[in-house]
């Protein structure tokens, strides 16, 4: 199945018909919600794989090929999740408003998603005869715990939510550079944090969020360095 997986990405890259660009593209359209989503839409499936190797199911020698390959990668697969969210965030809090859409809207509006999700793992686990105390489900809504589903994501995107708002509640009057750099302060002590309770691959990605905010602010600065590089936009690249 891994196999069929990934030949059907290799066949639809193909069929996009790539080209590496010697130019930068203009207006970093490189990064727009549409290219991006394009990015992690072949990664959701490199994490689909990962996830599908931890139940150690017998794979033919092909799948284990596309199985060695997604474990080299190990995080880095979704690295563009958190980097991209990052960017796409720092983008929305140049317009001001948006540090409430965030708090009263994107911040519960996951966080519902979550539950249900969570619901939906307690009915099937219910029916093989499996429960659970209520603190283990209440803790699996917001991703600490879990009862079955993947949850260190989710737990991750909601306290960087709150993370940034904070961020920029404190430090927006003194600039933009001020709220990524509180915000890296707050995600560095949340490693620390997560490292006496948690396995590492719940926070080796974490930087990834603050420095796609950083790279929305500096990214016009980078493509004019890399443009008197005089070098193709796709070796800095």
């Amino acid at each position: 199945m891994y196999t069929v997986i990934a030949c059907f990405l290799l066949l639809t890259f193909l069929m996009a018909q790539p080209r590496l660009h010697v130019q930068m593209l203009p207006d970093g359209a490189y990064m727009s919600r549409e290219r991006t989503c394009m990015v992690n839409g072949f990664f959701i499936w490199v994490v689909f794989i990962s996830h599908m190797n931890g139940y150690n199911v017998d794979v033919w020698i092909g799948d284990k090929a596309v199985l060695k390959c997604v474990r080299q990668l190990g995080q880095c697969c979704v690295a563009t999740f958190f980097f991209y969210s990052g960017y796409g965030i720092m983008v929305s809090l140049k317009r001001k408003e948006y540090i409430k859409q965030l708090v009263l809207n994107r911040l519960p509006t996951l966080t519902m998603y979550m539950t249900m999700a969570v619901c939906t793992f307690w009915l099937v686990q219910s029916l093989y005869g499996n429960e659970f105390p209520i603190r283990q489900i209440l803790l699996s809504c917001v991703g600490w715990n879990s009862i079955g589903n993947s949850n260190w994501f989710i737990f991750v995107t909601l306290i960087a939510y709150l993370i940034i708002a904070a961020s920029w509640v404190v430090a927006h009057r003194i600039g933009k550079l001020a709220v990524v750099a509180l915000a890296a302060v707050f995600f560095v002590c949340l490693i620390a944090m997560l490292r006496c309770y948690k396995g590492y691959w719940w926070y080796d990605t974490c930087l990834c969020i603050p420095a796609g905010m950083i790279f929305c602010l500096t990214r016009e600065r980078i493509e004019q360095t890399i443009h008197k590089c005089k070098l193709p936009a796709w070796i800095p690249g």
